[in-house]
């Protein structure tokens, strides 16, 4: 009998700075962050040391269809608030239902082909 080993986990990314990931338990959400070792506050800096690009976890959520909601607007949210140069709740507002159309935009495009037209019949493309 052999062991059953665990599938590498697929990254999606939901925006520029941030990706999800699912295990058999959880989704995870990840951030983006930048990493230079020549500033680390709390080691002798590494002069060498190069730049590079880190996916940190930042929320965990059930493995449900609210789990994935939740996940995928606290990554809207988030993107908004660094991102943006807002300066009123109604251009904040704008800047969420930009990027949230957006989101969904990709969603649809990604899920086009997974789904038949209607009157299509089984089997038949075009």
């Amino acid at each position: 009998m052999t062991a059953k080993t665990a599938a590498a986990p697929i990254a999606v990314s939901i925006t520029p700075n941030y990706r999800m990931t699912a295990d058999e338990r959880q989704y995870v959400l990840k951030r983006k962050h930048t990493v230079d070792p020549s500033r680390h506050p709390f080691k002798k800096p590494l002069e060498d040391g190069p730049i590079r690009e880190e996916w940190r976890d930042v929320g965990y959520y059930p493995l449900n269809h609210g789990g994935l909601i939740s996940a995928v607007e606290r990554a809207i949210i988030n993107e908004v608030n660094d991102t943006t140069e807002a300066r009123t709740l109604s251009d904040l507002l704008v800047a969420y239902a930009k990027e949230t159309t957006r989101v969904r935009a990709e969603i649809t495009v990604a899920m086009l082909p997974h789904f038949q037209r209607v009157g299509d019949a089984p089997g038949t493309t075009e």
